[in-house]
């Protein structure tokens, strides 16, 4: 798994924030070889709809490697409520953020999706991990984009990445 930039998202039950923030990463010029989305259980709705919107995209040409989150048994969370789901949280954000760093890609890491757990242990992993060149984003959307759902930001649409800056 060799790419020069990897997308790490985490997912709630809004696919826009995946594809909005490979979009407008793209427009600044990065082209991201593979997006890993971590999510809960995809059974459930609204995570099934998500899930089966970022597969579609999938099939029209989003690099995409979904990421559930699971219990050391293997069964799936359904949602991250618990302790054990945070550490599954961690454990699954840290895993892929190494295994990235560790392949020579650099890091594109999105906390907009999901639980504030996902949003806190992905800032905890990019301070532990993240080198010069790695990036943590947060998603801010209002207005036309934002009450529409489109996945794909327009012109005008307000919509934006916003860098988080991470102390290492």
């Amino acid at each position: 798994m060799h790419h020069s930039t990897v997308l790490i998202a985490t997912l709630g039950s809004e696919p826009q924030v995946v594809t909005a923030t490979f979009d407008l990463l793209r427009a600044r010029g990065e082209e991201p070889g593979q997006v890993q989305v971590i999510h809960t259980l995809a059974d459930s709705e609204p995570m099934a709809q998500a899930v089966e919107v970022l597969r579609k995209e999938a099939a029209a040409g989003l690099p995409l490697v979904l990421v559930p989150l699971k219990r050391p048994d293997g069964r799936p969370f359904v949602d991250v409520e618990t302790q054990s789901a945070a550490e599954a949280v961690f454990r699954a954000l840290y895993r892929a953020v190494w295994q990235t760093k560790r392949a020579g890609a650099r890091v594109h890491l999105s906390i907009a999706g999901g639980r504030k757990t996902m949003a806190v242990f992905g800032m905890v992993t990019a301070q532990l991990l993240f080198e010069e060149g790695d990036h943590l984003w947060h998603l801010f959307s209002e207005g036309d984009f934002l009450r529409s759902r489109r996945l794909h930001p327009q012109p005008g649409d307000e919509v934006h990445l916003m860098e988080i800056p991470v102390i290492r």
